[in-house]
């Protein structure tokens, strides 16, 4: 009988949800297993860093988005050179 196509009696309904596959932690610790080191840094220091880099980045982003699409109103002034 397919999986998806059997009945849930007492004794099946705990061994459907212990065997629903790896969970997302167990996905992540091998794709980054926390005892190696990155960049000679603890994985926990690794992950504060680059979320403060990305975060760094995005904050630059978008500071210089607004600040480049507004317009100033000084634009259109002529500089005055002063004659002494």
């Amino acid at each position: 009988m397919p999986e998806w196509e059997h009945t849930h009696s007492s004794n099946d309904a705990g061994a459907a949800t212990q065997s629903a596959g790896p969970t997302l932690k167990q996905k992540f610790d091998s794709a980054m297993p926390p005892q190696k080191k990155y960049l000679g840094m603890k994985r926990n220091i690794f992950l504060l860093a680059l979320l403060a880099v990305i975060l760094s980045l995005l904050a630059l982003i978008i500071g210089l988005a607004v600040g480049l699409t507004q317009k100033s109103k000084y634009a259109n002034h002529p500089v005055q050179e002063y004659t002494t």
